[in-house]
């Protein structure tokens, strides 16, 4: 009895651990772009048939090690396929010798709460640099198949702002989408929510049992 009320309660703990859409490495992200100045750029995505919780997003970055760099994340609704009003920002500051070269390397942006985002719904996800140095290196791809996806899709797009806060957005042509990774959780539906609790609830009194045994 014991034993399968630590697995139920495992399996609770890492449903608030996972990783939504995820990038295999090495993967074929052979795109690199290099603004030289205060940019924003932004790809969307879809969430599954679910809702979901965002907790944080990880980018495809690369640089000289010996320059720093600002990075801000940003979640976006969308709004006639741009991104449209801000859901959630991370900022993170790089100094030198934070960046491990020009191949890159995934670097991840906490939200300070999870972002609820609806089933079926369309967002952004959006990284902004204003480069101290030498221009840094954000990762794109047009090779969806190198992404897996947990209940979050991504789709080839492509928003651009000459902006380190971007309000204004210019859409390129749909062929080529940032490298990214997003962390949350799958919200249980009400009544998947309710088995779990009672599940919870009838291990844990077995527990008691056993012990008071």
């Amino acid at each position: 009895m014991k034993t399968s009320a630590i697995i139920l309660c495992f399996t609770l703990c890492a449903a608030h651990a996972d990783t939504l859409l995820d990038f295999r490495l090495p993967g074929r992200a052979g795109g690199g772009i290099s603004p030289g100045a205060p940019y924003s750029f932004a790809s969307a995505f879809s969430v599954g048939a679910s809702d979901v919780e965002i907790t944080s997003i990880s980018f495809l970055l690369g640089g000289r090690s010996d320059t720093p760099y600002e990075f801000t994340a940003y979640i976006f609704s969308n709004s006639v396929d741009h991104p449209g009003t801000l859901l959630g920002s991370s900022h993170r500051s790089f100094v030198a010798g934070d960046f491990t070269g020009q191949g890159g390397a995934f670097y991840q942006f906490a939200f300070s709460a999870p972002l609820p985002l609806s089933a079926g719904v369309r967002y952004w996800a959006s990284i902004g640099t204003y480069p101290a140095g030498y221009p840094p290196v954000i990762y794109d791809t047009s090779y969806l198949e190198d992404f897996t996806s947990h209940g979050i899709e991504p789709s080839l797009s492509l928003a651009t702002s000459s902006s380190y806060h971007p309000t204004e957005w210019g859409v390129n042509a749909p062929t080529d989408t940032l490298v990214y990774k997003l962390e949350g959780s799958v919200i249980p539906e009400p009544g998947s929510a309710g088995l779990l609790v009672m599940g919870f609830g009838l291990a844990a009194r077995r527990c008691r049992r056993q012990a008071k045994r």
